[in-house]
This record gives structure tokens, C-alpha cells and sequence, in this order.
């Protein structure tokens, strides 16, 4: 889940209803974008551990694009804005603060053309959850994907 800075402790995920259980955040989210004055040419996105898992994890950052625990990296920040966590490392931090992990999976395909008024190609959306279970498996646990068929509208 992406943190946007400031929900942390509030829980407003601008929902209705409030979530059935406390969401801990695991990262933070940053984009370069080209037309900012403070940034390169370039368009680039990092993502970073949550305040809650830097503080809790004891985690502080190497200098270049990892997060050290106990003198050893353990979480390491990968191409294509993704953080990698060593599995034994999360295992344990997870058992040992009686957590559960839930991974939601959102997303959406549309090629843009002129819009609705036009032919309209056509529009995917999907979203799935995954859990870790008492074994440690991932397990998927729902799976929604809906079409919008291509036409006139």
C-alpha cells in the first residue's frame, strides 16, 4: 500500500466505511516528474519503507539503494519502483509483532483515444488480493476483473 504521508495513524483512506482491521502502510511512494524545477530531465519514481517499518525494523538506509537491520541489508530498492524484502527478515518481524500481510493488486488497461464519444476501444480493470497463510504461502484469496466493451457511447 502506498502511503501518502499523514495517514499513518489517522486510518482515512477515504472510504465510507472504515477499514474492518488497522492498516499498517509498508512503503512510501516518490515520483520525479519531468516539469518540476527541483528535478533532472529525467522522469524517475522510488519507493521507500513506511515510518512504521523504518522505526520497528530498526531500519536505516545505506546510502545508495538499500535498508540495513543487525549490520545487514534487508531490504533492497529495485528497478521498476518495487522494494525487495529478505523473506527470512519479514518472517520474523511479522511473527514476532503478531501481523498479517495483505497484498492488493489494482490496475486498469484502456488505449486513450478521443473518448466516450467516439469508437471507445474498450476498458479492463482488475484487482486482486493475496495473504500470507500459516505456512507462509501466498495465497490469493479474491480475484475481480471486468470489461468495458468496445463501441459507441
Amino acid at each position: 500500500m502506498v502511503n501518502y504521508l499523514g495517514q499513518e495513524n489517522e486510518q482515512d483512506f477515504r472510504q465510507e466505511a472504515p477499514a474492518p482491521c488497522y492498516l499498517i502502510t509498508t512503503a512510501n511512494d516518490y515520483t520525479a516528474e519531468k516539469d518540476s524545477p527541483f528535478c533532472t530531465n529525467e522522469e524517475s519514481s522510488y519507493m521507500f519503507p513506511s515510518k512504521y517499518l523504518m522505526d520497528q525494523m530498526n531500519l536505516t538506509w545505506n546510502g545508495s539503494f538499500g535498508y540495513v537491520a543487525n549490520g545487514s541489508t534487508v531490504i533492497v530498492n529495485g528497478q521498476n519502483n518495487a522494494l525487495y524484502i529478505k523473506k527470512s527478515f519479514l518472517l520474523e518481524f511479522i511473527k514476532r509483532n503478531e501481523l498479517d500481510v495483505v497484498w492488493t493488486v489494482l490496475g486498469e488497461k484502456q488505449k486513450i483515444t478521443g473518448g466516450f464519444g467516439r469508437d471507445f476501444p474498450g476498458r479492463a480493470e482488475f484487482s486482486y488480493t493475496y495473504y500470507l497463510n500459516e505456512k507462509d504461502e501466498v495465497i490469493r484469496n479474491h480475484k475481480v476483473y471486468n470489461t468495458m466493451k468496445a463501441g459507441r457511447y
